[in-house]
């Protein structure tokens, strides 16, 4: 089974409801990645550190929320160089803004095993409408859950600069995360 978490660095999920159950991140299996282009061709990043409590049901949606939080600082790319690059006012400016965070509490089978997460989320002081589709498998005490989407840069203010042309607008995230009941 694969989870695919993308493109949120430092994840912390906290749902908090009445019946459903609790689960902990393993995060050495969890994973947060991203896609993007530079000068037309792609490249691969991820953020590194994260965390998760998780309380979940799929019998119990309406009982479900989420809180995930990225540290932004945990970001990777190449090297060095396009690291300070990310943190820079341009980019994330993460000395303002150290962390981006998902939060639901709006869960929606779809089918099989395919739900989404309505909610916000919120890069470089930017909060938009957000949905979240993801792949849900639990066996036993252990979930996997994995989610590929799609952000747009611009909309959160992140590039901007004499080297913003060189990166395409969109995003794609790949999400990863892999739990255990609590």
């Amino acid at each position: 089974m694969r989870f695919v978490l993308s493109s949120i660095v430092g994840l912390l999920l906290v749902i908090n409801s009445a019946g459903a159950s609790e689960w902990l991140l393993r995060s050495e299996e969890s994973h947060l990645g991203f896609v993007g282009t530079q000068n037309g061709s792609e490249f691969e990043g991820s953020f590194g550190e994260f965390e998760a409590d998780i309380v979940f049901d799929p019998d119990e949606l309406e009982a479900a929320s989420v809180e995930v939080v990225v540290d932004i600082s945990s970001f990777y790319w190449a090297d060095e160089e396009h690291h300070t690059l990310a943190m820079s006012p341009d980019w994330f400016a993460q000395s303002d803004h150290p962390t981006a965070i998902f939060q639901s509490n709006s869960f929606r089978h779809v089918e099989g095993s395919s739900y989404e997460a309505e909610g916000t989320l919120s890069l470089k002081g930017v909060t938009l409408a957000y949905t979240l589709p993801f792949e849900l498998f639990i066996e036993g005490d252990m979930a996997h859950m994995v989610s590929f989407s799609e952000i747009l840069r611009h909309d959160f203010g992140v590039g901007s600069g004499e080297v913003d042309g060189w990166f395409g607008n969109e995003v794609a995230l790949s999400i990863s995360i892999v739990a255990d009941r609590n």
